[in-house]
């Protein structure tokens, strides 16, 4: 995959350390990467504008990941909201799809590919911002 010029600035929030660590080693080649479990560290790096892609997952304990984008519309509007989930397929989820809550649902497990196309594709403006494996 050939990389824009300007690369996108992600930011990866998940309660999973393992999903964290695998993001960090599969993006940071590629794209700047911060990732963090924590709400509140999260909101402060987007408020601070250290991002122009958010992935999130969206079963978290304590704040749920459409209660965390809705937190973050409010300080960082012009980032681009993903869900990682592996949880892509329910009502809940699909609803913040359709309502543009998100751009863009990926399925866990992902692939070190799919993860790569979609934050490229985002950023780039490109058509089909959902995942092959949203619903």
């Amino acid at each position: 995959m050939e990389l824009s010029s300007e690369r996108p600035r992600v930011i990866m929030i998940d309660d999973d350390q393992s999903v964290l660590r695998a993001a960090r080693r599969v993006l940071r080649r590629h794209v700047p990467i911060a990732v963090t479990s924590e709400v509140d560290e999260a909101l402060g790096q987007l408020k601070a504008g250290a991002a122009d892609v958010a992935l999130v997952d969206f079963a978290m304990p304590g704040t749920d990941g459409a209660a965390f984008v809705q937190l973050a519309k409010a300080v960082a509007p012009d980032v681009i909201y993903v869900f990682v989930t592996a949880h892509a397929h329910t009502a809940p989820v699909r609803e913040q799809l359709e309502t543009g809550q998100v751009s863009a649902v990926v399925a866990k497990p992902w692939t070190r590919e799919e993860l790569l196309e979609l934050v490229h594709r985002l950023w780039d403006g490109g058509p089909g911002c959902a995942s092959p494996n949203a619903p």
